[in-house]
């Protein structure tokens, strides 16, 4: 498998059943017209499978943009700088580096809201204590991922919103944080 990070930029759900938005809005160059904004998503899994179920999970949602899929620590870096997702979710357990230590260094050099996904995350483990004190701005069961994914949608766009990344609220640039 090559090293070379991936950048997905999704097609609009064209399921009128299940789009929130008025079919006049679905088209992406219409959306984009209007001034509609997303809150932008990298998903970080060395697990094919994952990476494919959440792309197709988050992109049931017109607010959600994936900007970037990476299978490892070194794509999520480089994704990182490249596309500035408001939002990375994270795999606890990758096989180069693991998410903590990720973690760590996203909260370090490229401060963000993460959100840790594992199927060892249950309610008051010593692991999602940890990662919470690394910086993590929520974490969420992986075997739970399918059965409440709209849980895992409104997570992402609350701490999108408590860390100033909402849609609707203009990104400031670093300069105006003094960094």
């Amino acid at each position: 498998m090559s090293s070379k990070a991936y950048v997905h930029l999704p097609r609009f759900n064209q399921n009128i059943a299940k789009h929130p938005l008025p079919l006049r809005y679905r088209d992406k160059a219409r959306a984009t017209e209007i001034g509609m904004k997303y809150t932008t998503v990298l998903v970080v899994d060395d697990s094919v499978t994952i990476r494919a179920m959440l792309q197709v999970l988050l992109e049931r949602d017109a607010h959600l943009r994936i900007v970037g899929i990476a299978s490892n620590a070194q794509q999520a870096f480089q994704l990182i700088k490249e596309v500035d997702p408001d939002v990375v979710t994270l795999d606890i357990a990758m096989p180069d580096m693991d998410g903590m230590a990720v973690l760590d260094r996203i909260m370090k050099r490229e401060p963000r809201p993460v959100i840790m996904l594992s199927s060892l995350l249950r309610e008051g483990t010593d692991l999602r204590v940890q990662a919470e004190q690394r910086g993590a701005a929520g974490c969420f069961n992986k075997n739970r991922v399918v059965a409440q994914a709209d849980e895992l949608i409104q997570m992402i766009k609350d701490v999108a919103y408590q860390r100033g990344h909402r849609p609707d609220i203009p990104r400031l640039p670093l300069s105006a944080h003094g960094l």
